[in-house]
């Protein structure tokens, strides 16, 4: 018998998508690209919103700084004549020397009985305690750092407001000698003069720094 030719088996056919699949896989493709995008734009907005704020803080505080610079340069140039250089002397300078010097001499004659060691020292401790005081007063005044002095000099080398706060003190303290009775008509020269040196030493001391600092 004659074979029988096998037919070619059928191929199975895959079902193609219908129109109406395929618009629905790209309406769900653009719905998933309008939420990145809407995604993206909240993001976005976040982002301006956050750099909106910080650049407010920044114009806040750059606004506190120049506030902060303004009120400082008014400060400083209210304290000027205060905390700046010292130029020459006023009234207003002997004024507070004369305070100074009251103060100094009441300290002095409150705390020590200083025409006790008067009476007792010589003429030459006297003297070293004169130019001591004078040395004393000269590094208050120009290098003590409280505040700049110009060093204005007489005659060229006589410091001024040294010259000025001694006078005073020493003024100051012939008073509170005459006004205490420790100086009379009677009273030896040389005395005087250790009087005079012991007594009026915190006097100059306390003058210079009232001057300086008030």
């Amino acid at each position: 018998m004659a074979k029988r030719k096998s037919r070619p088996k059928a191929r199975k056919s895959v079902p193609r998508p219908t129109p109406d699949k395929r618009l629905q896989k790209r309406l769900t493709s653009i719905e998933k690209e309008l939420r990145n995008i809407e995604r993206t734009q909240k993001q976005t907005q976040r982002d301006i919103a956050k750099e909106m704020k910080e650049d407010m803080s920044l114009g806040k505080t750059m606004k506190t700084v120049a506030s902060a610079v303004a009120e400082s340069k008014e400060l400083s140039e209210y304290l000027q004549p205060y905390v700046g250089p010292i130029y020459n002397i006023t009234t207003n300078d002997i004024v507070q020397m004369v305070i100074g010097a009251i103060i100094g001499v009441g300290v002095q004659l409150a705390f020590v009985d200083a025409l006790f060691f008067a009476q007792r020292m010589s003429n030459a401790n006297a003297a070293a305690m004169l130019v001591f005081g004078i040395l004393l007063g000269f590094l208050i005044i120009y290098y003590s750092g409280i505040r700049k002095v110009h060093l204005n000099t007489w005659a060229g080398f006589v410091p001024t407001r040294l010259v000025a706060v001694y006078i005073i003190s020493l003024a100051i303290t012939w008073l509170y000698l005459i006004f205490l009775g420790a100086v009379v008509p009677e009273t030896p020269i040389d005395l005087v003069y250790r009087y005079m040196v012991v007594v009026s030493l915190p006097a100059v001391v306390l003058a210079a720094l009232f001057d300086l600092i008030s």
